[in-house]
């Protein structure tokens, strides 16, 4: 039993972003979620969601075949359970707004004292930069990544 509990336990760790998939709670690993978004090879990251914004509907067909595609939810009807098409696109947004969380509660590597001092000059002169989430995936995947240490050495 002890076992068991511990499997559980530590497949929930793992497998960290939770979602409705209209009949039960599922999880996802985010990080093969996004390798899937990125390998799609209709949806292109920075073109598809803005023209989704903006209402184009082949765009929406090939978002919502995409978000179904990866994270393995039915089309509601009413003789099976699913997701509407909204319940769809949102599910869409709340990844995107689970990864901007992630990003901002992860720790970075440490920088250098001369950006570290560039950063507060920028600070101390008011100017400010976009710390706010964007309406789409684009605004997320397209954030600068800080290099790895094991890629430095």
């Amino acid at each position: 039993m002890f076992k068991k509990w511990k499997a559980r336990r530590r497949q929930s760790r793992r497998l960290i972003f939770k979602f409705w998939d209209g009949a039960r709670e599922r999880r996802a690993d985010p990080m093969e979620v996004f390798r899937a978004i990125e390998t799609d090879p209709k949806y292109r990251i920075g073109v598809t969601d803005i023209l989704v914004d903006a209402g184009d509907h082949e765009s929406i067909d090939t978002s919502l075949a995409m978000i179904r595609r990866v994270f393995g939810v039915a089309q509601w009807t009413e003789s099976s359970p699913g997701l509407t098409e909204q319940e769809t696109l949102e599910l869409m947004a709340n990844f995107c707004l689970y990864i901007a969380a992630l990003k901002k509660n992860t720790p970075t590597t440490p920088t250098s004292s001369s950006a570290t001092e560039a950063s507060i000059w920028s600070e101390s002169n008011g100017e400010t930069t976009s710390d706010s989430v964007g309406s789409g995936f684009a605004d997320i995947a397209a954030e600068p990544r800080e290099p790895s240490e094991s890629a430095s050495a």
